[in-house]
């Protein structure tokens, strides 16, 4: 499976809830988030699942 994460890191720089947190335990930024984040993040999260199904 494909490494999602060089691909995520310009968008991580705008969308908290994409890539890496540096915040203990891995929690996201919540102060940071706005709802127009979310889009991105599902459409992300869907599409990385969806290449993990395909794999099996």
């Amino acid at each position: 499976m494909p490494n999602p994460l060089p691909d995520a890191l310009p968008d991580a720089l705008t969308n908290p809830l994409i890539g890496p947190s540096p915040l203990p335990f891995s929690l996201p930024p919540f102060a940071r988030i706005r709802d127009e984040h979310y889009p991105e993040a599902f459409e992300r999260g869907m599409a990385e699942h969806l290449a993990e199904v395909e794999a099996i």
